[in-house]
C-alpha cells in the first residue's frame, strides 16, 4: 500500500513533503522506486 500523501498517477510527491512509511521525505525526492516496492 502507499502511504498518506501519496497517490497513484499523482505527482504530489513531488509538490509538497510527503509523510510515508513513517518517514518525512523532502518536496523534490524521487519515491519512484519506493512507491512500487512497497505497492
Amino acid at each position: 500500500m502507499i502511504g498518506p500523501g501519496a497517490a497513484v498517477g499523482d505527482d504530489v510527491r513531488l509538490q509538497r513533503v510527503v509523510v510515508w512509511d513513517g518517514a518525512v521525505i523532502p518536496a523534490g525526492a524521487v519515491l519512484t522506486d519506493q512507491i512500487v516496492g512497497a505497492s
